[in-house]
C-alpha cells in the first residue's frame, strides 16, 4: 500500500473463510480528522451528522421532519466547538428552525 490508499477486507457470503482485498486510493482527510479535532464531512446525509452529534456532545436532538434528514452536507467543524454554533450553522443553510430546551433540541 502506498500513502492515501485504503485496504478494504470483503468477505463473501457464499463460503467461509473466503475473502477478497480491495485497494482504493481515498482523500485521507476525513480518516485523520480526529487527530486535528475536527469532524469532516463529504456529502454526508444530516441524519448521520445529528447522530454523531448526540453521541460526541451527549445531547439530545430529535428532527421533527424526516425527509430534512435526507439532507446532504459537506464541511469541516471543530469538535470541541459548541453544539449550539454547530446547530445555527445547520439552520442558516437548511433554513430549518432549532428550539433549544435544556440539553433537547428539536429541529423544524
Amino acid at each position: 500500500m502506498k500513502p492515501h490508499q485504503k485496504l478494504s477486507i470483503i468477505s463473501s457470503q457464499s463460503s467461509h473463510g473466503n475473502y477478497q482485498l480491495s485497494v482504493n486510493n481515498v482523500d485521507v482527510t476525513p480518516y485523520i480528522a480526529w487527530n486535528t479535532g475536527k469532524f469532516v464531512f463529504s456529502d454526508v446525509p444530516l441524519d448521520i451528522i445529528l447522530s454523531i452529534m448526540r453521541n460526541w456532545y451527549h445531547i439530545d436532538i430529535e428532527l421533527a421532519n424526516s425527509d430534512a434528514g435526507k439532507l446532504l452536507f459537506t464541511g469541516t467543524i471543530d469538535r470541541y466547538g459548541s453544539p449550539n454554533t454547530i446547530l445555527k450553522s445547520i439552520s442558516k443553510v437548511t433554513g430549518l428552525t432549532i428550539i433549544q430546551s435544556s440539553n433537547h433540541y428539536t429541529i423544524k
